[in-house]
């Protein structure tokens, strides 16, 4: 009822996973700790293992160690589906039990394990395999091809209601060893992995914006500043959303203080167009910068 895909990136000092299931919250049978590894637990999961397998990493065992283990202390392990790695040691290795639910099967890579159970097939865990090994990009990247993949070739047999994608870094402060990248949890939704998908374009949408304020904090002269707002406008266009308020705001200021007025009436007609409510705000913070009633006029032209 799962398909996973545990994973870990040695040059960006990055661990990760992606799931998804027809069951309620499913990230929840996956764990990750950055510069240590990362586990999953499924089928008939129990996440009290999690904590015994990253005491047993610190303990600088093996993979195949850590399974024995399980196998020592679980009573029902040929229930579970287990897929982890050592970020450590560099290592992966899966794990499926012969009462878990057809088709139930894994894949392993380099630094990857990729698990699932009641899918509607092996092209499932084959297809989130290819997809990992072939898209280019960082962790998350890959994480999110392959879940998309999986979804793709069919899924989890029964349908769809959770996933989540998640990365952890090592910070460079020793007081803070695990930075969450990402952690976009959809524990009941219609089409989860595709929100996930959603959610990781408004993610980058808000980085790239954030990019292009820092460039034009640095540049100095006027025409490398109107350069930059225009830059920002024209990646706008499409993104008449409340989510970007503050931006579309900020560029309308931007664009009024250096004298650029019809570039900062579009960007407040914008702020009204997605929402007329903030038109009482925009008059208040006009007349406490001065700004001229021409302007607003123009502004305020239907």
């Amino acid at each position: 009822m799962t398909f996973s895909i545990v994973a870990f990136d040695k040059d960006a000092n990055e661990v990760g996973f992606a799931i998804s299931s027809c069951c309620w919250n499913a990230g929840s049978v996956c764990s990750a700790e950055a510069g240590k590894g990362v586990i999953t637990h499924q089928a008939q999961g129990i996440t009290k293992f999690h904590p015994i397998f990253f005491e047993q990493l610190k303990e600088k065992k093996d993979l195949e160690d850590i399974l024995d283990h399980f196998r020592i202390i679980d009573d029902h392990i040929e229930s579970r589906q287990i897929g982890f790695v050592s970020f450590e040691k560099g290592t992966s290795l899966a794990f499926t039990g012969k009462n878990c639910s057809f088709w139930a099967g894994h894949k392993t890579g380099e630094n990857y394990a990729c698990q699932g159970n009641i899918l509607v097939g092996p092209e499932v865990i084959n297809a989130m395999t290819h997809a990992f090994e072939c898209t280019e990009g960082n962790l998350i990247d890959k994480l999110y091809a392959a879940l998309y993949a999986g979804e793709g070739a069919g899924g989890d047999a029964r349908g769809k209601q959770s996933a989540r994608l998640l990365v952890k870094s090592v910070s460079d402060n020793a007081k803070d060893d695990n930075i969450v990248i990402v952690d976009f949890n959809i524990i009941d939704h219609e089409d989860p992995i595709n929100e996930i998908g959603r959610l990781l374009t408004v993610r980058q949408n808000y980085r790239e914006i954030a990019a292009m304020n820092k460039k034009f904090e640095q540049v100095q002269t006027a025409k490398e500043r109107k350069a930059i707002l225009v830059e920002i406008l024209n990646f706008m266009k499409d993104k008449k959303e409340s989510r970007y308020m503050s931006t579309w705001t900020n560029l309308g200021y931007a664009f009024y203080s250096m004298d650029c007025i019809d570039e900062a009436v579009y960007c407040y007609k914008t702020v009204f167009e997605i929402s007329p409510t903030m038109v009482k705000t925009i008059k208040e913070a006009a007349k406490s910068v001065g700004v001229p009633d021409s302007v607003m006029k123009k502004i305020m032209e239907k």
